[in-house]
């Protein structure tokens, strides 16, 4: 075990990530205690437990205890934890946009600090967000929590033993049987074994995406079988963090924006896409403030 501290900006909510992770189906990834977040993390090739706190006496600065391995691995680590909690956004900016819009106002001023939540990799990026697929949020999660069991590696952590985000090679060797005995459809672990034999065979680079833009990116991720635009958008936002993501046709979205402006029907996603289109280039954040706004008293009905 060893320890470091890793520098944050003034403006981080602590609070807001503890919140996120229990209203989506990331809690089957984190270990949420009392004063820190743990996740298992995939850190040049192995998986070692990571565990990070706030520091009581510096707001700028946190603690993380990485469980194995050497301080060789810092460099690494400092890089997934800069990208999984987005310290590297300028909030301010995002702020003085969008502040005073009619929609965000009242999320941004309550949320204050609080930074986007993303996945660890692209391909568990993607592998979340096709069992999310019109499944609730609660048997989402125990869908990850059974293939992450199935395909990831184990690690100790006390009496617990949890899951590293499973490589492609070990997804592309099970069958659609082995997911179909936990309970996926046929069709989704289609997709998603399919989806990972492509990327460990080389015929999908997920590398590649980094170099197109969003919609370039889009049009090559929606021509996977089973990836539709939300998928896509979903894996842009939290398995790439482009900042301009909107995943309109998102229920927990659309239900979000309706309760923070007061209707009585649901908004559509035609509706939701005009009335987004002040948020540019930061629909990403909107988004993200909007699903973080349903954690809220005033909005939980």
């Amino acid at each position: 075990m060893y320890q470091f501290t890793l520098s944050v900006p003034r403006l981080t909510n602590w609070q807001a990530y503890r919140w996120r992770i229990k209203q989506s189906s990331q809690q089957a990834f984190f270990i949420c205690r009392e004063e820190s977040v743990g996740r298992i993390l995939n850190v040049r090739g192995k998986a070692r437990y990571v565990e990070v706190s706030p520091d009581p006496q510096e707001q700028a600065r946190w603690q993380v205890t990485v469980y194995g391995g050497s301080r060789q691995d810092e460099g690494e680590l400092v890089r997934l934890l800069r990208r999984i909690f987005s310290l590297g956004t300028d909030l301010e900016s995002f702020y003085s946009q969008c502040g005073d819009d009619p929609t965000l106002a009242v999320p941004i001023s309550r949320l204050a600090g609080a930074r986007m939540l993303c996945d660890a990799d692209v391909f568990a990026c993607a592998l979340s967000t096709v069992i999310s697929q019109q499944v609730n949020l609660s048997f989402a999660g125990e869908l990850k929590r059974r293939l992450w069991r199935l395909a990831g590696v184990p690690v100790a952590v006390g009496a617990e033993v949890y899951y590293a985000d499973p490589l492609p090679e070990a997804v592309a060797r099970l069958d659609y049987a082995d997911l179909q005995a936990l309970q996926f459809t046929r069709r989704k672990a289609e997709y998603i074994i399919d989806f990972a034999r492509s990327v460990a065979g080389g015929s999908f680079d997920l590398d590649s995406l980094n170099q197109l833009d969003d919609q370039a990116a889009m049009d090559k991720l929606c021509s996977v079988r089973g990836f539709g635009p939300w998928t896509a958008e979903c894996i842009l936002l939290f398995g790439l963090g482009r900042p301009d993501l909107l995943p309109a046709k998102d229920v927990g979205l659309q239900r979000a924006v309706t309760r923070v402006l007061e209707r009585s029907q649901r908004i559509g996603e035609q509706e939701l896409r005009q009335l987004a289109a002040t948020w540019r280039p930061w629909r990403s954040w909107a988004t993200y403030y909007l699903w973080l706004a349903l954690s809220l008293p005033e909005f939980q009905r």
